[in-house]
């Protein structure tokens, strides 16, 4: 369906000049590739039956928007790229098609611009959003200025995707839904999961296990994979570059003694046996802290000592409350938060158990509840129900501190404190 490049695509997207065309660009993913070409300093102009925030946002950068799909729109673009939702008809590919443009799936023109660095590719079933924005912000607190691209608006990295020029690492999540991760050479790929899905695109899971191994083959560098999910471990144990991790006790990188909590999961992380220290992810669930430790390996082998992983480690986006105002619902989210603690720095008689309330506890809630405010500034959320809903939930955190009547008054202090970041 496309026309083929007789050039290096990466060399066309990320050090050449265009007028570029996105067909569908109001979905997340266009949207996001779009941000990346804009800053990358491409003429870009998009079509889409649609307007949202973010395309309103887009046109404010330089996006030339359409709201209608016609083949005179795209007229004048060196290429088109496009949605794999936008169908074989479309009058814009159709024009395409008769006048000879080179064009692009969506994934194709990612996978090009992330061969113009050190590529993290995050894939899986489940979790991708999640891990590849929380990887995305240890980097970058870590001092490595990657660029990245996710599938969804994440209110602590700013967009959901992003260029930047001084670092050398690029971190993605790809789709695995339509076998387009073949176009991929990351450096480093994150493996979360590998299950029986999108069988209206694949045969069986044999013929998904064969896109994710070709994947294997082609990344350059680690493979990082879950441990703890069979067709996962199956897959990756043979790979020479290979680095576990999880719960299991064979993991390279394992987290254990799990302490699960209203908004708070508590969990030790070891390499090869050996305790690296002490980390407090800033919301509850397994599935959580399981995408915590993969970046947590991604960050160590990269050179992200333990001890340095950033405050808040923020990961991706959490939907926690729909509040309805009026004629509309905004639905916000929270950055889900950690704080890492090395293990010199750990008491002994914490270093096996669910450390107990104290000053850093305090301390790391306030610039929890600051985040949460900060994130949600942008949502639309009217103030009064934001401040409401922050000291609920506040509360509850200060009254899992301070249980029983004697500590209301230590409740309302750590309250205040909070609120008054």
């Amino acid at each position: 369906m496309t026309a083929a490049l007789d050039v290096d695509l990466a060399n066309v997207l990320t050090r050449a000049r265009h007028k570029i065309h996105l067909v569908g660009v109001a979905g997340s993913g266009m949207s996001g590739l779009a941000a990346l070409l804009l800053e990358l300093g491409h003429e870009v102009s998009g079509s889409d039956k649609v307007s949202t925030q973010e395309t309103d946002r887009l046109q404010r950068l330089g996006l030339h928007f359409h709201g209608q799909h016609r083949s005179e729109d795209a007229r004048g673009a060196d290429l088109i790229i496009f949605s794999s939702a936008v169908k074989i008809d479309n009058p814009v590919l159709a024009g395409a098609r008769d006048a000879g443009k080179p064009m692009l799936r969506r994934a194709e023109a990612l996978a090009a611009i992330m061969r113009g660095k050190r590529g993290i590719l995050i894939v899986g079933m489940h979790g991708k959003t999640t891990t590849s924005a929380m990887a995305a912000h240890v980097l970058r607190e870590g001092g490595l200025h990657p660029s990245h691209y996710v599938g969804a608006e994440i209110p602590i990295l700013g967009t959901n995707a992003h260029w930047d020029p001084r670092g050398e690492y690029f971190v993605a999540e790809g789709d695995e839904s339509d076998g387009t991760l073949r176009y991929f050479h990351p450096e480093h790929a994150l493996i979360l999961n590998i299950e029986e899905e999108h069988l209206d695109f694949y045969a069986d899971l044999a013929a998904i296990e064969e896109v994710f191994a070709q994947l294997i083959e082609q990344s350059s560098g680690a493979v990082f994979y879950n441990a703890d999910d069979e067709n996962t471990t199956r897959l990756c144990r043979s790979c020479p570059r290979a680095i576990s991790y999880g719960f299991s006790n064979n993991a390279d990188y394992r987290g254990a003694d799990i302490e699960l909590r209203d908004f708070t999961s508590v969990f030790c992380v070891y390499h090869h046996g050996q305790q690296l220290g002490e980390a407090v992810l800033n919301v509850s669930g397994r599935h959580n802290v399981h995408n915590a430790i993969g970046v947590i390996a991604v960050a160590t082998e990269l050179g992200i000592s333990f001890g340095k992983l950033p405050l808040p480690l923020a990961s991706s986006v959490t939907r926690v409350a729909v509040l309805k105002s009026n004629t509309r619902a905004s639905v916000f989210y929270w950055s889900t938060t950690m704080r890492t603690i090395p293990r010199k720095f750990v008491p002994r008689s914490r270093q096996r158990n669910r450390p107990g309330a104290n000053a850093c506890s305090r301390c790391f809630n306030r610039i929890a509840i600051h985040e949460r405010k900060r994130c949600a500034a942008n949502s639309g959320v009217p103030s009064t129900m934001l401040i409401a809903l922050l000291s609920r939930m506040s509360m509850l955190q200060a009254r899992r501190r301070f249980p029983g009547s004697a500590g209301k008054r230590s409740r309302m202090k750590s309250l205040r404190m909070g609120m008054a970041e």
